[in-house]
């Protein structure tokens, strides 16, 4: 029985060896675009990821989290204020006003590319009636960091 099975196997191998061919050309590649689609890994195991917060939950967070970058802002923190100012924004991305305040603490930190996103980021979506100081300011600014030669 043993012996029947080995066959049996051997037999397998020997066709699946001669099923396989050599490419015509030497300079054959395969079609990649026949190969499924790879699934991302996820970084963090679904039960330990934290659950989404709600939109308060975040605008509440982005508050903390604003009131502290203010802090070490006024010490003069500029490095861990434009850290947390950013963390801010990306709370709520629709406060523009966090973008000024990450434009502002990047310039500080010498991070002009940063720093001139940012401020051009304000003066495209900040409302244009409602901060028309803030958007000119902003705009001088970015365009004061080119001038500089900063990209």
């Amino acid at each position: 029985m043993l012996a029947t099975a080995l066959l049996g196997l051997s037999a397998c191998k020997s066709a699946a060896v001669e099923e396989t061919t050599e490419p015509e050309q030497e300079d054959w590649m395969p079609d990649e675009s026949l190969e499924p689609e790879a699934t991302p890994v996820a970084t963090v195991a679904p039960e330990t990821q934290a659950p989404a917060m709600s939109e308060e939950e975040a605008l509440e967070k982005a508050k903390q989290t604003y009131v502290a970058a203010e802090g070490l802002a006024s010490e003069g923190q500029w490095t861990a204020a434009l850290s947390l100012y950013e963390e801010a924004y990306q709370l709520v991305p629709g406060k523009h006003g966090f973008a000024l305040k990450v434009a502002k603490a990047a310039e500080e930190t010498g991070d002009c590319s940063k720093a001139i996103v940012y401020y051009d980021h304000y003066v495209k979506y900040a409302v244009e009636d409602k901060y028309a100081e803030s958007r000119a300011s902003a705009e001088a600014e970015a365009t004061k960091l080119r001038a500089d030669g900063c990209q």
